[in-house]
């Protein structure tokens, strides 16, 4: 589903009138889009009455025609795109109301001729899923919950991990440059504020020997979530981008903006990724971030559990930890499952 599609090199109606009522302070006449879209001015209006089903409040006075007060909650193309400064990821969006989970969409889709950097959003998941198959909450209108469909060709199987630090890399860039909130990476992917979890990433791939056939970043992050919508079990390990903001955040995050801004970064780290084939740039940017250095750590591997203390990241994005003897240890995000000895982080 191509939010650009059909008139006029590739834009639809709906949208040029989009455009005109916000690059305009004041009011757009309905005759002077009918003109400019050759249609009449009751094509215009039903044009202005699906905008505001999708969530735009425009306002229409006669004789001198309508105003766009507010921009849409819901998530929107259109809306995205503004913002957009990719060259691949996100020109094609498929947008649903609701999914069992945007990364099961995907695979759907991998199965299928699909653009590389499509992306999939939807408003709600009723089956939305985290690391280790655990249940990811996904209210309606509340969250960004997306995939991006990816075939790095030129990337092998083995290193299709290290995307996830490039993702958890990107989404931490773009939350900082949106909200203005300081962000933490928990290794490997999940994105912390003030001890407790705004975000997660899983990585899917579907590869052969010496090739990825496809690989599906599935990020979730908890945008304008309230208290209440947390259940019990994770009210002390979860929180949302609007509770961090607090009492100043009196209107929604604009979820539009903030996918536009991951897509942006994601293709940024990730060039600087792909061109070299090393997360050493990546890196950079990611280890000041990722809350790893002399904590406390509990490391679950299928073996046992253990206690360690946090070293780094590697060159290749494996956590060095240290064990009581002195002796340092590397694992893959694979491997294990990490959590602060004394809390989430």
């Amino acid at each position: 589903i191509r939010w650009k599609t059909g008139w006029k090199e590739g834009f639809n109606m709906e949208e040029i009138i989009l455009n005109a009522l916000k690059e305009n302070a004041g009011y757009v006449s309905g005759e002077e889009l009918s003109e400019q879209l050759g249609v009449s001015r009751t094509a215009v209006w039903k044009h202005i009455q699906e905008l505001r089903k999708k969530g735009y409040v425009i306002e229409s006075r006669s004789k001198r025609g309508y105003r766009l007060l507010k921009s849409t909650d819901r998530l929107d193309g259109s809306e995205i795109s503004r913002h957009l400064k990719t060259v691949e990821l996100g020109r094609v969006l498929r947008l649903f109301d609701t999914l069992d989970s945007t990364n099961a969409e995907g695979k759907r889709v991998s199965a299928t001729r699909f653009e590389n950097g499509t992306v999939i959003l939807s408003e709600e998941q009723t089956l939305g899923k985290g690391r280790l198959g655990r249940v990811w909450v996904s209210p309606a209108g509340k969250g960004l919950w997306m995939s991006v469909l990816m075939r790095p060709t030129d990337l092998e199987p083995k290193d299709g991990s290290k995307l996830t630090i490039v993702a958890a890399a990107a989404v931490a860039s773009a939350v900082e440059k949106v909200t203005k909130l300081q962000v933490g990476i928990k290794w490997p992917n999940d994105i912390v504020r003030n001890g407790k979890k705004v975000c997660g990433i899983l990585t899917e791939m579907g590869a052969e020997m010496d090739a990825i056939s496809w690989l599906i970043l599935g990020i979730g992050i908890n945008v304008n979530l309230e208290k209440e919508d947390f259940p019990e079990e994770l009210k002390n390990t979860g929180t949302s981008l609007r509770i961090e903001l607090g009492e100043e955040q009196a209107e929604s995050i604009d979820r539009n903006l903030l996918c536009a801004e991951i897509l942006n970064e994601l293709e940024r780290f990730g060039r600087l990724f792909f061109e070299t084939g090393r997360l050493t740039e990546v890196l950079d940017y990611y280890r000041e971030r990722v809350l790893v250095k002399d904590r406390e750590l509990l490391v679950h591997t299928r073996g046992g559990s253990f206690h360690r203390i946090g070293v780094g990241i590697s060159e290749e994005g494996h956590l060095l930890v240290r064990t009581e003897d002195g002796k340092t240890e590397e694992y893959m995000s694979g491997e294990v499952s990490v959590r602060g000895l004394y809390g989430y982080v």
